[in-house]
This record gives C-alpha cells, structure tokens and sequence, in this order.
C-alpha cells in the first residue's frame, strides 16, 4: 500500500476527478455528429470504461489496505486506553494522564477515532473518489448504450 499524506490524496482526487469530467464531456458531442465519429465515440467510451474499472481496481485495492492498517490501528489504541499497555505488553515511558483515568466506552472509543483522524480521512477520501469513478462508469454506460440506440436509428432511416 502507498501511504499517503492526505493533501497529496486529496489533490489527486481532485485531478483524477477533473482528468475523468473532461473526458466524459469531450465525448458527449460525437455522439450528435456523423456516423464515424459516432463509432469513434463508442469506442473510446469502451476504452475509457476500461481505463475507470482498471482505476477502481486500483483504488479498491488501496482502501483494502487502509483498511486493513486501521483496524490495526485501532486494536493497538484500545488495548493502549483500556490498560495502559503498548500492544507488546510494555508500559510507554511517558503515559498521558487521560489513559491512567477509567473511562467509558463512548469516551475510549472517542479517543480512538481521535488518534485514527488521519486514516479514517485517507478512507473517506478514498471512497468518495471510488463513488465518483463508479458514476463515471454507469455515464459510460448509459453513453454506450445511446449510441448503440442511435446508429440503430441510423440503420432504419437509412435502409
């Protein structure tokens, strides 16, 4: 997995949301012109629903692995606020004084979500761009279709 720091994250949510919104749109006039670019289109709407499911692909992977890192994570903090111990069984040389406190668990799991801010914004992150690729692939699809619609309409009024 690649860690990312999340303004990198979000900057390449970003660019990865605004690359795909081009993409899109630069298609949809094809669909209006000739009979070649009509089929050029659909073809490129192929290749680009690859390129979508190849990112999805990817990006799936990449929360797996967030994921995965943060449940880790948060074992090894509840273990920490619930005894006192680093999940190895030692004492850390300097405890805050919040973790010597018997406390609740909405006030541990509070703790917690605190420690894993950062993970869980990567996760949130993550999902939504997965959110927006997925769009971007039922787009393709409603555009394929289209298209097919229409060179079907070509061969009726041509025939």
């Amino acid at each position: 997995m690649t860690v990312y720091n999340n303004e990198e994250l979000k900057k390449l949510s970003e660019q990865i949301q605004t690359e795909w919104t081009k993409n899109i749109d630069d298609l949809t006039p094809l669909i209006r012109n000739k009979i070649n670019d009509i089929i050029d289109a659909n073809a490129l709407a192929v290749s680009y629903r690859t390129m979508l499911v190849d990112r999805v692909k990817y990006f799936v992977d990449e929360l797996s692995s967030i994921l995965k890192i943060h449940k880790q994570l948060k074992a090894e903090k509840f273990i920490y606020y619930a005894t006192g111990l680093l999940p190895d069984g030692t004492k850390p040389p300097r405890t805050h004084p919040i973790v010597s406190h018997k406390k609740n668990k909405g006030e541990t799991d509070m703790l917690i979500s605190s420690d894993l801010n950062d993970v869980e914004l990567s996760i949130d992150i993550i999902e939504n761009l997965l959110n927006f690729l997925r769009d971007q692939i039922k787009t393709l699809d409603q555009f394929m279709y289209a298209v097919k619609n229409r060179l079907e309409i070509y061969n009726i009024l041509n025939s």
